[in-house]
Protein backbone atom coordinates (compact mmCIF):
# COMPACT_ATOMS: atom_id res chain seq x y z
CA UNK A 1 0.00 0.00 0.00
CA UNK A 2 2.87 2.39 1.05
CA UNK A 3 4.99 1.13 -1.44
CA UNK A 4 6.39 3.72 -4.02
CA UNK A 5 3.70 6.36 -2.81
CA UNK A 6 5.70 9.02 -4.21
CA UNK A 7 4.78 7.70 -8.00
CA UNK A 8 0.97 7.07 -6.82
CA UNK A 9 0.94 11.03 -5.11
CA UNK A 10 2.81 11.90 -9.13
CA UNK A 11 0.28 10.15 -10.67
CA UNK A 12 -2.76 11.35 -8.83
CA UNK A 13 -1.28 14.76 -9.90
CA UNK A 14 -1.26 14.05 -13.68
CA UNK A 15 -4.70 12.74 -13.27
CA UNK A 16 -5.79 15.47 -11.57
CA UNK A 17 -4.28 17.71 -14.19
CA UNK A 18 -6.05 16.29 -17.14
CA UNK A 19 -9.32 15.69 -15.40
CA UNK A 20 -9.00 19.55 -14.31
CA UNK A 21 -8.32 20.40 -17.97
CA UNK A 22 -10.67 18.29 -19.73
CA UNK A 23 -13.50 20.19 -17.38
CA UNK A 24 -12.41 23.53 -17.70
CA UNK A 25 -12.53 23.23 -21.80
CA UNK A 26 -16.10 21.43 -21.51
CA UNK A 27 -17.64 24.00 -19.32
CA UNK A 28 -16.08 26.50 -21.63
CA UNK A 29 -17.47 24.69 -24.56
CA UNK A 30 -21.30 25.06 -22.55
CA UNK A 31 -20.62 28.58 -21.67
CA UNK A 32 -19.47 29.60 -25.11
CA UNK A 33 -22.67 27.59 -25.96
CA UNK A 34 -25.02 29.04 -24.14
CA UNK A 35 -23.78 32.49 -23.20
CA UNK A 36 -23.19 32.58 -27.15
CA UNK A 37 -26.88 32.06 -28.07
CA UNK A 38 -27.72 34.34 -25.09
CA UNK A 39 -25.53 37.57 -26.02
CA UNK A 40 -23.86 36.68 -29.14
CA UNK A 41 -20.19 37.18 -29.54
CA UNK A 42 -19.02 37.83 -25.70
CA UNK A 43 -19.91 33.87 -25.09
CA UNK A 44 -17.04 33.29 -27.48
CA UNK A 45 -14.25 35.36 -25.66
CA UNK A 46 -15.80 34.12 -21.96
CA UNK A 47 -16.14 30.45 -23.24
CA UNK A 48 -12.08 30.49 -24.05
CA UNK A 49 -11.18 32.64 -20.95
CA UNK A 50 -12.54 29.42 -18.93
CA UNK A 51 -10.62 26.96 -21.54
CA UNK A 52 -7.56 28.15 -20.85
CA UNK A 53 -7.77 29.95 -18.02
CA UNK A 54 -8.80 26.88 -16.23
CA UNK A 55 -6.51 24.68 -18.03
CA UNK A 56 -3.60 26.82 -17.22
CA UNK A 57 -4.68 26.68 -13.50
CA UNK A 58 -5.56 23.05 -13.35
CA UNK A 59 -1.95 22.34 -14.99
CA UNK A 60 -0.61 24.97 -12.30
CA UNK A 61 -2.30 23.16 -9.80
CA UNK A 62 -0.52 20.28 -10.08
CA UNK A 63 3.02 21.69 -9.70
CA UNK A 64 2.53 21.52 -5.37
CA UNK A 65 1.30 17.96 -5.73
CA UNK A 66 3.74 16.68 -7.89
CA UNK A 67 6.21 18.08 -6.36
CA UNK A 68 4.93 16.77 -3.29
CA UNK A 69 5.34 13.23 -4.71
CA UNK A 70 8.96 13.93 -6.30
CA UNK A 71 10.05 14.90 -2.62
CA UNK A 72 8.75 11.82 -1.30
CA UNK A 73 10.33 10.38 -4.00
CA UNK A 74 13.56 11.67 -2.96
CA UNK A 75 13.42 11.37 1.26
CA UNK A 76 12.67 7.47 0.51
CA UNK A 77 16.26 7.41 -1.81
CA UNK A 78 17.81 8.91 0.59
CA UNK A 79 16.47 6.67 3.48
CA UNK A 80 17.50 3.55 1.58
CA UNK A 81 20.75 4.65 1.04
CA UNK A 82 21.47 5.25 4.62
CA UNK A 83 20.14 2.27 5.17
CA UNK A 84 22.21 0.45 3.20
CA UNK A 85 25.31 2.29 4.25
CA UNK A 86 24.36 1.80 7.76
CA UNK A 87 23.89 -2.11 7.23
CA UNK A 88 27.56 -1.94 5.50
CA UNK A 89 29.39 -0.22 8.56
CA UNK A 90 27.63 -1.75 11.16
CA UNK A 91 30.12 -5.03 11.21
CA UNK A 92 32.79 -2.14 10.95
CA UNK A 93 31.51 -0.14 13.81
CA UNK A 94 31.02 -3.29 16.14
CA UNK A 95 33.93 -4.54 15.61
CA UNK A 96 36.15 -1.14 16.63
CA UNK A 97 33.41 -0.77 19.28
CA UNK A 98 34.78 -4.54 20.51
CA UNK A 99 38.50 -3.19 20.48
CA UNK A 100 37.75 -0.04 21.97
CA UNK A 101 36.21 -1.93 24.80
CA UNK A 102 39.17 -4.64 24.88
CA UNK A 103 41.89 -2.17 25.01
CA UNK A 104 40.33 -0.02 27.56
CA UNK A 105 40.09 -2.96 29.77
CA UNK A 106 43.73 -4.22 29.18
CA UNK A 107 44.63 -0.11 29.90
CA UNK A 108 42.87 -0.15 33.18
CA UNK A 109 44.76 1.87 35.37
CA UNK A 110 45.88 1.01 38.76
CA UNK A 111 44.71 1.44 41.94
CA UNK A 112 46.18 3.13 44.74
CA UNK A 113 45.40 2.44 48.61
CA UNK A 114 44.67 5.01 50.81
CA UNK A 115 47.20 4.84 53.72
CA UNK A 116 44.53 5.89 56.40
CA UNK A 117 41.63 3.71 55.68
CA UNK A 118 42.72 0.99 53.56
CA UNK A 119 40.21 1.81 50.51
CA UNK A 120 40.69 1.19 46.93
CA UNK A 121 40.89 4.12 44.76
CA UNK A 122 41.12 5.18 40.88
CA UNK A 123 44.47 5.80 39.64
CA UNK A 124 43.38 9.44 38.83
CA UNK A 125 41.68 10.37 41.99
CA UNK A 126 43.91 12.88 43.77
CA UNK A 127 42.08 12.01 47.11
CA UNK A 128 40.17 8.69 48.81
CA UNK A 129 36.84 8.62 47.96
CA UNK A 130 35.90 7.28 51.82
CA UNK A 131 38.04 9.45 54.08
CA UNK A 132 39.42 12.26 51.61
CA UNK A 133 43.19 11.68 52.47
CA UNK A 134 45.56 13.37 50.04
CA UNK A 135 47.16 10.77 47.67
CA UNK A 136 51.02 9.43 48.83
Amino acid sequence: MYNNIGDKIKAVAKTVGIVGIVISIIIGIFTYAIIGSLIGGGGVIIGLAIMVGGSIASWMGTWILYSWGDIVDNVQQINETLTKRDLETKPQSSRLLQSAKSSQKAKAPAKWTCPKCGEQNNANAHYCINCFTEKP
